[in-house]
């Protein structure tokens, strides 16, 4: 496994590669965390069977979504069906970071999701089962894990 810290260029760069992509599959983990699949399918994990995209977002315990009239809903306020409905046929229009490394993804609808987080963000951005981006310690860290 390789862990490093990114520059803000390298941030950007990676966040750019979600731009664009449709948002395939939205759906629940435990808890209400948040899984949005994007891009193509590709095929299914050999082990779970679960469906594998191109890419995708997991945004967890604690998130609100603002809809295109600016209506803020936390995440409690919503049931799986009504944020599928907001969310379906989008694209991801931008996927950002603010001051404090929380992830803003904004959809092609105007739909904003964001996490809020008491300090230490939940999220993380896979670009690969293999890569991902997500927050340690309060800094933005790429993990690539190789094979065993």
């Amino acid at each position: 496994m390789i862990k490093r810290q990114l520059e803000d260029l390298e941030i950007e760069w990676f966040l750019a590669g979600f731009a664009s992509l449709p948002l395939s599959r939205v759906w629940f983990g435990d808890h209400l965390a948040l899984y949005l699949e994007l891009g193509q399918f590709i095929g299914k994990y050999k082990h779970s069977g679960r469906s594998e995209y191109e890419r995708h977002i997991f945004l967890g315990y604690d998130w609100t979504l603002t809809d295109c009239n600016g209506e803020t809903l936390r995440r409690s306020d919503l049931v799986g069906e009504s944020i599928t409905q907001m969310l379906n046929r989008s694209h991801v229009r931008s996927v950002n970071l603010d001051l404090r490394n929380e992830l803003l993804v904004e959809v092609k609808n105007r739909c904003v999701i964001c996490t809020i987080g008491t300090g230490h963000p939940d999220w993380s951005l896979y670009e690969s089962p293999n890569k991902y981006l997500s927050i340690e310690n309060g800094i933005p860290v790429l993990e690539i894990t190789t094979g065993n």
